[in-house]
C-alpha cells in the first residue's frame, strides 16, 4: 500500500464500530480485467469499495480525466463500475447478497485536496478524508436495500474465497523482490518493487517497474504497448551514460505473462506539488545531455523526475523518447500522446499534434516543471507567478524559466543555455546590495528607502564620470520590467521641469537586469518630514503642480503620487518613481496606485481616460499636501470614502484649496494641475480678473522709471538691490507675481548679482521674466545670451538712446497675458539652448567654418523673431512666434549637436 492508503487504513483500524476492512485485493470480475480494490469496508448497512488518491491541492474533474498537477484516469468512473461488478460478483457467490447495497467511494487523502466537479458527475462518490466516517455511517446511502449486518457471515464467506495466506515475494527473472512499493502515481498498470540480483548478491538494490497489459487489449495493441515500454530502454542504449539520466540495468518480457519488467537504479519519486528548487539544475543538465545526443524525451513531467540515493535529480520515463533528428511525422505512439492534450506540461504547439514534439517542447515542459520545483505550484495558480519566482530564484533565473514557458517556441532558450544560467554562481540579492557592490560603472553607496514590489533604488557613484547618481534597479519580472524601463525612460526624457526627476542613462539594451539612472538629489521624502509650515507647503505645492502640468502636457501620468514618491531638498521638491506611469495610448486600468491616495469615485470596469488619469495625479498630490500641512490623513478611514468630504483644518487660505481639491465628486475638484497651481498661487477668493497684474521689478537704477512708464494698470513691487531682494525673501515675502523684470547687472560687472535672482526665479517659481541686458547694440553678447536662453527669459535690451522704453508696456502685457487654460506668458519657450550653445563655444569652431556660418545664420533669423516678439501685441501673435522660435531651436540642435 502507498502512503495515502496507509493513512486511510490506519484511520479505519482505530474505528471501534466493529466494521471489517480488507485492503489491496484483486477481484476477478466475470468477463473483465482483474481489478485491484484499495479497500473494501463492511459496515453495518453497506459494503463500500474505496479507491484512495493522494496528491496535494485541488482536483478538477474533466470528463474521463482528472487533473491534479498531471492528468490521470477518472477514478470516480472506475469505482462506480467496480461497485456494479462487485455487486454482481457477490450475487454469483450467494444469491441472497443481491439484497444488500454495494457503494463506491473515492477518498482524497492528500493535503488540501478538494474536488472541483463542473459537470456534477463525480462529487457524490468523491469525498475528502475528513468526511470518511460521516459518509460510511450514513445509512441513507443504502436506500431501501437490506442492511449488511443481516448477511454479515455470507459476505465474509464470499470474501474468504479471495483472501488466502500471504505468499512469498515474487521473482522476476534474476531479480528477487525484497519490497513491494505499489503502483506509480495514478497508473493502474505499472507496479514498482525493490529487488536484489540473485546472481550477484553484492550488487546494489535495484528498482523494478513491472508494466502490465490489460487483458482486454487486442494482440496488436498489446504488442504496441510492450514495444512502447521497451522503447525507453532501447533509446538509452544509444545515449552516453550520464549521472542525471536514469541507468537502465535490464529490460525483458516476463515469461508467460503480458508484462514487461524494466530494471533500473534505485530512486525515490519526486512528488508533484512539492518545492525542490535544488533539482532544477539537475533536470536541465539531464535534458541538455539528451538533446546533445539527438534524443527527445517528449514526456517531461513530475513522474519523469526522480531522486537518487545522493539526493540528486535524475530523468526517467523514456517510453515516448526518440533518438535522432525529428522526422516531423506522426509517430506510432501518437494516439497515446494525444491523450495528454490537457496536460499542462505539453507545449501549446503540440496540442493534438504529437508530430510537433521537439527539443523546444521538451524545454517548455521542463520550464513548467522548473516553476513547480521552485514554487510548489504551477504559474496559473499564483497571482504574481513570475515576481514570486524572481523572489525565490533571482531575476535572471526566473527570466530563463519564463522564457522556457513562452508560447512561441522560437522564444525559448535551449536546454544547454538554461543549464548554464542555473549552474552559474547564484545571483546576489538585488533588493539588498551591500555598499561597494558594482553594477556596470556604478558603485553602490547605500540603498534609498525600502525595496518596492518590483524595483529598488540605490544611491550610487559613477566611477567613470565621478559623480553621484540614483540607480533604480528592476529586480522582479524582467520581461515586464524591460518594457517598464523603456516606457519610463522614453517618457521622462521628453519632460523638462525641475520638479520631475529626469533619467540620464539606462542599460536596457545591453544587460539582463534592467535599471534606470537619474541625477542624484540630496533630500528626504515627504513621508519622513511630518508637518510643514502651510506657506512652505503652498510653495512646493506650486512646484509639484507645475511639474505635473509639464508631465501631462507630454501625455504622461504618474499614477502613484504619494509622500514616498516626492523628494524634498529643503528648497525644492521633485517627483520620483515613475514605475506605474502610463503614456498616451497605453492601457490605463483603474485601481493602479496606492489606494490611500486614489480618488474615491474612480470608475471601474474600463480603461481610464486622460482626464481621469489627470484627476488621479492631482488628487494624490492634494492628499500629500494635506498630510504635509497637517501631519494627519484627511479622513478617519484608511482610504478615501465615496461621498465623504475631508476634515476641515485651520491652515489659512490653503484650507480652502485643499478642501476643494479633495471634494468627493470629480466635477467639484480641480480639473488640471494648472488649475491647482493657480489656486495655490493666487488663492480661490481673489480671481485674476478682479485685481491688477502684479509685477516684480528688480533694478538698481530704473525701478521708479519703469513703474511710472507702466502706469496705474500694474501693481508693482520695486527692489533696488540684491540686499533688498535677500531681505524680501528673509522676511517671508510671497512670490505671488504675474511677471518679473530683472536687471542682470545689479553691480558694475556684467552678469552681476541679477543672475542669482534670475536663477532663483527660474528654479523655485514659474514667474515669467524679462531681463534687462547690457548696452550691446542689436544683438546679445555671448554671456547675456547664454543666461537668457538658459532661463528662457524675455529680452528687454537697455540701449544708450533709451529706445527700450517703447517696448516696456508690450513686454509687461505679454508677461501677464492669460489664455483659457492658464498662463502662457513666455515670449520664447526655447529648448535647453544654453547647453547646446556652450557646446558650440567649446568645440573650437573656426570663424570661417561651416558650423560658425550656421551659427551666424541661426542668430540672424533668431534676432528677427525676437524683434517681432518685442512688437507682439496679442497672445495669438506670441503663440505664432513661440512656435517659430521652437522650430529654429530644434533645427539648430539637429544641425549642431551629435547624439
Amino acid at each position: 500500500m502507498n502512503e495515502a492508503e496507509e493513512l486511510v487504513i490506519d484511520l479505519l483500524d482505530k474505528h471501534e464500530d466493529g466494521w471489517i476492512a480488507v485492503h489491496n485485493v484483486d477481484i476477478p470480475f466475470s468477463g473483465a480485467d482483474e481489478r485491484e480494490i484499495d479497500i473494501v469496508v463492511i459496515t453495518d448497512h453497506s459494503v463500500v469499495l474505496v479507491d484512495v488518491k493522494g496528491g496535494r491541492g485541488p482536483v478538477t474533474a474533466a470528463g474521463p480525466r482528472w487533473l491534479q498537477g498531471s492528468a490521470y484516469a477518472n477514478p470516480a468512473k472506475k469505482i462506480r463500475e467496480n461497485a456494479k461488478r462487485f455487486s454482481s460478483w457477490l450475487v454469483e457467490q450467494d444469491e441472497r447478497l443481491g439484497r444488500i447495497h454495494v457503494d463506491g467511494l473515492v477518498v482524497l487523502a492528500g493535503e488540501n485536496a478538494r474536488l472541483a466537479d463542473p459537470e456534477g458527475q463525480d462529487h457524490r462518490v468523491t469525498i475528502p478524508v475528513a468526511d470518511l466516517f460521516t459518509t460510511l455511517e450514513d445509512e441513507k446511502r443504502r436506500g431501501n436495500r437490506a442492511p449488511t449486518r443481516i448477511y454479515r457471515d455470507e459476505i465474509l464467506r464470499a470474501l474468504t474465497k479471495l483472501i488466502g495466506p500471504v505468499s512469498g515475494l515474487p521473482v522476476f527473472g534474476r531479480w528477487k523482490v525484497i519490497e513491494a512499493i505499489g503502483a506509480i502515481g495514478a497508473s493502474e498498470w505499472i507496479s514498482e518493487f525493490r529487488a536484489a540480483d540473485v546472481l550477484d548478491p553484492k550488487s546494489k538494490i535495484a528498482l523494478l517497474q513491472v508494466h502490465s497489459t490489460p487483458r482486454a487489449m487486442a494482440d496488436d495493441e498489446r504488442q504496441a504497448h510492450i514495444a512502447r515500454v521497451r522503447n525507453g530502454y532501447d533509446t538509452l542504449r544509444d545515449v552516453e551514460p550520464h549521472p542525471r539520466i536514469i541507468r537502465f540495468l535490464d529490460c525483458f518480457q516476463n515469461p508467460g505473462e503480458d508484462e514487461v519488467v524494466v530494471v533500473m537504479d534505485d530512486h525515490a519519486p519526486y512528488t508533484a506539488g512539492e518545492s525542490h528548487p535544488e533539482l532544477i539544475v539537475d533536470l536541465l543538465e539531464g535534458l541538455s545531455h539528451l538533446h546533445a545526443h539527438d534524443t527527445l524525451h517528449r514526456a517531461i513531467c513530475p513522474d519523469a523526475l526522480v531522486v537518487n540515493a545522493e539526493g540528486r535529480g535524475v530523468i526517467t520515463r523514456f517510453q515516448y523518447a526518440r533518438t535522432g533528428p525529428s522526422r516531423r511525422v506522426r509517430s506510432l505512439d501518437g494516439d497515446a500522446l494525444l491523450d495528454a492534450s490537457g496536460d499542462p506540461y505539453l507545449a501549446p504547439e503540440c496540442m493534438l499534434r504529437p508530430d510537433r514534439l521537439s527539443t523546444r517542447s521538451d524545454v517548455y515542459a521542463a520550464g513548467v516543471l522548473a516553476f513547480e520545483l521552485a514554487t510548489g505550484a504551477q504559474p496559473a495558480e499564483l497571482d504574481d507567478p513570475w515576481g514570486r519566482l524572481a523572489d525565490l530564484l533571482g531575476p535572471q533565473r526566473a527570466e530563463i524559466v519564463r522564457a522556457m514557458c513562452a508560447e512561441d517556441p522560437t522564444q525559448r532558450p535551449t536546454a544547454a543555455h538554461a543549464f548554464r544560467v542555473f549552474s552559474a554562481e547564484p545571483e546576489p540579492d538585488y533588493a539588498r546590495l551591500p555598499a561597494g557592490f558594482k553594477i556596470d560603472k556604478y558603485e553602490v553607496v547605500d540603498r534609498l528607502g525600502e525595496p518596492g514590489s518590483h524595483a529598488v533604488v540605490y544611491h550610487v557613484h559613477d566611477t567613470i564620470e565621478d559623480g553621484k547618481r540614483v540607480l533604480k534597479l528592476f529586480h522582479r519580472d524582467l520581461a515586464r520590467a524591460k518594457a517598464r524601463v523603456l516606457t519610463e525612460y522614453s517618457a521622462l526624457r521628453e519632460v523638462r521641469h525641475p520638479a520631475i526627476a529626469r533619467p540620464v542613462h539606462t542599460n536596457l539594451y545591453d544587460r539582463a537586469i534592467p535599471y534606470l539612472v537619474s541625477e542624484y538629489t540630496q533630500g528626504v521624502s515627504l513621508a519622513e518630514l511630518g508637518c510643514i509650515e502651510p506657506e512652505e507647503v503652498r510653495r512646493f505645492g506650486e512646484q509639484l503642480a507645475k511639474g505635473l502640468e509639464a508631465l501631462h502636457e507630454k501625455g504622461v501620468h504618474h499614477r502613484d503620487i504619494t509622500p514616498r514618491n516626492v523628494l524634498w531638498t529643503g528648497d525644492d521638491c521633485t517627483i520620483i518613481d515613475f514605475d506605474l506611469a502610463v503614456r498616451a495610448g497605453e492601457q490605463a486600468v483603474p485601481g493602479v496606485g496606492t489606494p490611500r491616495y486614489l480618488p474615491p469615485d474612480q470608475p471601474a470596469g474600463r480603461d481610464l481616460t486622460p482626464e481621469e488619469l489627470t484627476d488621479q495625479d492631482v488628487y494624490g498630490l492634494a492628499v500629500c499636501l494635506y498630510e504635509a500641512a497637517t501631519g494627519d490623513y484627511p479622513w478617519e478611514t484608511e482610504v478615501p470614502l465615496p461621498g465623504v468630504r475631508p476634515r476641515r483644518v485651520e491652515v489659512g487660505d490653503l484650507a480652502d484649496v485643499l478642501h476643494k481639491a479633495l471634494s468627493p465628486e470629480r466635477g467639484d475638484r480641480f480639473k488640471t494641475a494648472a488649475e491647482l497651481y493657480s489656486a495655490l498661487h493666487y488663492g480661490l477668493s481673489e480671481p485674476r480678473s478682479d485685481r491688477l497684474p502684479r509685477l516684480l521689478i528688480v533694478d538698481d537704477h530704473h525701478t521708479g522709471s519703469i513703474i511710472k512708464k507702466l502706469g496705474p494698470e500694474y501693481d508693482c513691487l520695486p527692489l533696488d538691490s540684491k540686499p533688498e531682494w535677500d531681505r524680501f525673501l528673509r522676511d517671508g515675502g510671497v512670490l505671488d507675481f504675474d511677471g518679473a523684470i530683472v536687471d542682470l547687472h545689479l553691480s558694475e560687472n556684467s552678469l552681476g548679482e541679477g543672475v542669482d535672482i534670475l536663477r532663483y526665479l527660474c528654479n523655485h517659481t514659474d514667474i515669467p521674466t524679462a531681463v534687462i541686458t547690457m548696452n550691446t547694440g542689436e544683438t546679445d553678447d555671448d554671456g547675456n545670451a547664454s543666461f537668457r536662453h538658459q532661463y528662457r527669459a524675455v529680452r528687454l535690451e537697455h540701449k544708450k538712446d533709451d529706445k527700450w522704453w517703447g517696448n516696456l508696456r508690450e513686454i509687461a502685457l505679454i508677461l501677464t497675458a492669460e489664455t483659457g487654460e492658464g498662463a502662457l506668458r513666455r515670449v520664447l519657450a526655447v529648448l535647453d539652448s544654453a547647453r547646446y550653445w556652450m557646446q558650440l563655444r567649446t568645440a573650437e569652431a573656426s570663424p570661417d567654418g561651416p558650423l560658425w556660418s550656421r551659427r551666424a545664420a541661426f542668430y540672424r533669423e533668431y534676432d528677427e523673431v525676437e524683434a517681432l516678439a518685442r512688437r507682439a501685441r496679442t497672445v495669438g501673435e506670441f503663440r505664432d512666434l513661440n512656435r517659430r522660435s521652437l522650430r529654429l531651436w530644434r533645427e539648430w540642435y539637429e544641425d549642431t549637436a551629435e547624439g
